[in-house]
């Protein structure tokens, strides 16, 4: 998969439309470029919990995971470990709708 440099919201509208069409690869794309604008945001938590379901996802893209794994790595690094934690236990049975609804539940960026 192509990466692109999207701003937060050009990911949301991606991922909205992965949807429609069941592009599970592009949503999980999608999901992590919202994760990495939110990184930038220092919504720590919250792209912690994304990666960690997007990195768990069978049908993720090699490139994608590469890319997810890559900041989640970082976010190992500099988080607390209690981050990290919790985002394993917050994605348990989650699905990519469940997931998606609730990056509608953050705050977008201006």
């Amino acid at each position: 998969m192509a990466h692109y440099e999207l701003s937060e919201k050009e990911y949301r509208v991606a991922l909205k439309a992965a949807l429609v069409i069941s592009a599970v690869r592009d949503a999980l794309d999608a999901m992590t470029g919202i994760a990495e604008r939110l990184i930038e945001r220092e919504l720590t938590e919250e792209a912690a919990r994304i990666l960690t379901y997007v990195r768990s996802n069978p049908d993720v893209h090699h490139e994608t995971f590469d890319r997810a794994d890559e900041l989640y790595t970082a976010l190992e690094e500099s988080a607390c470990p209690r981050v990290i934690q919790d985002a394993r236990e917050f994605i348990l049975g989650k699905s990519l709708t469940t997931m998606a609804h609730y990056i509608d539940t953050i705050d977008a960026a201006d």
